[in-house]
């Protein structure tokens, strides 16, 4: 990453370091520069920090940033000059453009259009190779041309008879009619009435869009709104008087909570999985759909009824990863299916289809699940990907979009499942969720997913939190392939972890193996070859020793040790003929 920051210098381009899209130096993108001794001395210091360019003057560059098909689509729409073209993730683009010299631009998001974005004066960008800090894959270049000149259209005032308008505030053609539809909606939402729609339509007609519409469109649109209810949906009506309602708890049925897996995963509520990338957080989630689908019981012997699955999944294909991983699961796929887009009319009639959002498309994912009554799993992977434009590090903005999908759960007696993923960070468990602790929140249960520090290559399933049961202990799994298709295979038997030991960071990794290797030494020199010794007697001395049991039981599962019953007393008996290790 070092390499790279000093390549972006030797062209003349300031840089600075970034973690999670924000910067890590108190003076932010001000303190972006070239020169070669600092940045040394910062990427010594943050190795990982992703590398940020200023937008605008600072390096004559203008970014236009796509954040889903809504965005490109009206890129494709614009006939841009082709230009240095970076994918920050599936389906998410910038195209770069030269700023000319003497102007000044602006930062704007989704006024363009929606899932548009414009990085002008003011602003900056995530530039390659840096790794993105949700998806772990690194920003690429798909295209290395030279920077076009930036499209004036977005840049250049509109004269008009009330002064001139920014054009990064422009309605451009094509999406004239859909976002003053959008104006109109909201103002009509705000009780305003029709003759004062239309007066604030023309206002932004005259002063944006590019070229106007005429006066004909714009009366029909106020026409179509001022015929609508005021106020926004779900939104309480205007009133005179309001009372709150108070219920005694004596009237309430008390109810058992039910469960998809048993003290795992609930019905009704959300279910957090979180981890590391590649550590079968997926997969899980499709062993469980398949077992579901057959009425298989789960791994610790809990009943599992038949039922369907719904994927949202954002990042696994579903033809080359998700299907062949349901048929290596043993899948009976019928009962199972996925949230292809969502099929919209523009205001022009033009049949479209937009990427799936919780924020936008709740009530349209009721309308789905309504359509499949057998339906009790929702997999969502990963919640980020469909949270819409909120921030998902501003606890109101996350409880506002989960609290919904809480209650559509709720309502349709299904557990939802959502796949998360892990701060870089050396924290707590619970803290180490990306994003808001509203997430977390939110959540009756979250389960980490990560591979045991004791043991390479044994992952396990482990409770983080449950307000539902007691946390239990966690289930060990591998990873295997069959025919180059990865499947989940379980392993016997409880896991004593914490889930702090696995989920922590590395430094508390190479800690918990030194630990568990000080461990095997010391149960190696209680010389239980053949005659063994009593578990009590061991767990005294190891009290003693200042070593925590677990750490000695931990120990133990990566060695050849058998427990017998010897005079009355339970013993360890170190079983030379096994090997030296236990796999």
């Amino acid at each position: 990453m070092m390499a790279a920051a000093l390549s972006y210098a030797k062209q003349g381009l300031k840089i600075f370091p970034c973690e999670k899209k924000m910067p890590v130096i108190n003076s932010g993108f001000k303190a972006a520069t070239s020169d070669e001794p600092k940045i040394r001395e910062w990427w010594t210091r943050w190795p990982t920090a992703q590398i940020a360019l200023p937008t605008g003057t600072v390096n004559h560059l203008f970014v236009i940033d796509i954040d889903g098909p809504d965005g490109a689509a009206a890129v494709a729409k614009m006939n841009l000059a082709e230009t240095k073209t970076v994918e920050t993730s599936p389906g998410h683009f910038q195209f770069w453009f030269s700023q000319p010299e003497g102007v000044k631009t602006k930062c704007s998001a989704s006024v363009v259009a929606p899932q548009f974005d414009i990085r002008g004066d003011g602003g900056y960008i995530i530039a390659p190779p840096s790794i993105h800090h949700e998806t772990g894959k690194p920003y690429r270049v798909v295209q290395e041309l030279p920077w076009a000149p930036a499209p004036s259209v977005l840049f250049e005032p509109k004269n008009s008879s009330n002064g001139s308008a920014h054009v990064s505030d422009a309605i451009l053609q094509g999406h004239r009619h859909q976002t003053m539809l959008s104006i109109a909606g909201a103002l009509r939402a705000r009780h305003l009435s029709r003759e004062m729609v239309l007066a604030q339509l023309r206002l932004a007609n005259d002063r944006q869009c590019v070229p106007p519409l005429d006066d004909s469109e714009l009366q029909k649109l106020a026409d179509y709104v001022g015929h609508k209810p005021s106020g926004f949906p779900g939104s309480r009506p205007q009133e005179t008087s309001a009372e709150v309602e108070l219920e005694c708890f004596d009237k309430i049925v008390p109810e058992q909570v039910r469960w998809l897996w048993d003290k795992r995963v609930p019905l009704g509520k959300l279910t957090i999985f979180a981890g590391d990338p590649g550590q079968g957080k997926s997969l899980i989630t499709i062993d469980i759909a398949a077992r579901m689908s057959l009425g298989t019981s789960f791994p610790d012997g809990a009943r599992c009824e038949v039922g369907e699955t719904i994927f949202l999944s954002a990042e696994d294909d579903a033809a080359d990863t998700i299907r062949p991983r349901l048929d290596a699961a043993g899948a009976d796929v019928p009962r199972i299916h996925r949230i292809k887009a969502v099929k919209v009319t523009l205001a022009d009639g033009a049949p479209s289809e937009a990427a799936f959002s919780l924020e936008r498309d709740i009530e349209k994912l009721d309308e789905t699940i309504a359509k499949v009554p057998a339906v009790r799993l929702l997999v969502i992977d990963p919640i980020n990907a469909y949270m819409g434009h909120i921030d998902t590090h501003r606890d109101a903005d996350v409880r506002r979009v989960l609290m919904p999908l809480s209650e559509l759960a709720a309502r349709r007696r299904i557990a939802v499942i959502v796949i998360m993923h892990l701060k870089k960070s050396e924290t707590s468990a619970l803290l180490r969720v990306s994003g808001s602790i509203g997430f977390v929140a939110a959540a009756r249960c979250v389960w980490g997913f990560g591979e045991d520090p004791s043991c390479p290559g044994k992952r396990v399933m482990v409770a983080v939190k449950n307000n539902l049961a007691a946390l239990g202990e966690g289930t060990a799994y591998r990873i295997e392939a069959f025919q180059n298709i990865p499947h989940v295979v379980w392993m016997s038997g409880e896991v004593h972890a914490r889930a702090d030991e696995i989920l922590c960071g590395e430094k508390e990794r190479r800690e918990t193996r030194t630990r568990r290797k000080e461990a095997e030494q010391w149960v190696r020199d209680f010389d239980l070859n053949g005659k063994g010794r009593p578990v009590s007697e061991i767990k005294e001395e190891a009290t003693k020793a200042g070593i925590a049991w677990r750490t000695i039981e931990r120990a133990r599962e990566c060695l050849p040790i058998r427990t017998v019953k010897i005079a009355g007393q339970w013993c360890w008996v170190l079983d030379i003929e096994q090997g030296e290790v236990r796999q």
